[in-house]
């Protein structure tokens, strides 16, 4: 299962299935993903303005919990230190969550017990929200009826898009870095190149012509130009 966000809201996902897998309609993720002990979560965050050597940073931990909520809640509140409860539910047609987060005093006022008895508070009205309420309340509704004693402060949403970011020069590219003789290869054996984007379903197709232009080229670019009505 892989998960891609960036700063923009703009995501895109992709899970694969064990061909001889059978899964049960109440599996749990462990069963999903960690059914012989060797699974593992992953957070990278990569910055699209990197500094000179600067390299993308990764938290990795075991897979504590019987779902993704659990299993986030877990990694903030070890390598992010952050007491953070999640709440996610989806059907056929919406996916819609509830994240708290214990933000740090910061020169306030608030006495340790009464902090903590206000995130306890919190995070007990929120435990009451059920599955149906998350998918079909509107946010607004759903906040006043957890949090009608509160004063609750909203700022101006901001809305996920799907939005995938393969391309026929990404996908040059990767053929670029096998190397020539690897894809002379693959071409012999098969006659043509075809690869699936795993995220969108995009299928791209790369001929002895596509692939023999990428070796000539100066750029990368000019070599994989999306082919139009002539045929090779």
């Amino acid at each position: 299962m892989v998960v891609e966000c960036d700063a923009a809201l703009k995501l895109r996902a992709t899970a694969k299935i064990a061909e001889e897998a059978e899964i049960a309609d109440e599996a749990s993720l462990q069963q999903l993903v960690y059914l012989h002990g060797q699974g593992r979560f992953a957070i990278t965050l990569d910055p699209a303005d990197k500094l000179p050597g600067q390299q993308p940073y990764q938290g990795i931990v075991a897979l504590d919990g019987d779902s993704v909520s659990t299993v986030i809640e877990n990694y903030m509140l070890r390598s992010e230190q952050l007491d953070t409860k999640l709440w996610l539910a989806a059907n056929q047609n919406v996916a819609r969550g509830l994240l708290l987060q214990k933000l740090p005093q910061d020169g306030g006022t608030a006495s340790g017990a009464e902090d903590v008895d206000t995130w306890n508070r919190t995070v007990t009205l929120a435990s009451t929200v059920s599955n149906e309420e998350l998918l079909s309340t509107d946010i607004m509704t759903l906040l006043q009826r957890l949090y009608w004693e509160e004063t609750v402060r909203v700022f101006e949403p901001r809305h996920p898009l799907f939005q995938c970011s393969c391309s026929r020069e990404k996908v040059g590219n990767m053929l670029k870095l096998l190397g020539r003789d690897e894809v002379d290869d693959a071409l012999n054996d098969l006659g043509k190149l075809e690869i699936n984007c795993d995220f969108c379903g995009q299928h791209y197709t790369f001929d002895q012509v596509d692939c023999t232009q990428l070796f000539i080229t100066d750029t990368l670019s000019d070599a994989v130009q999306v082919p139009g009505s002539q045929q090779h």
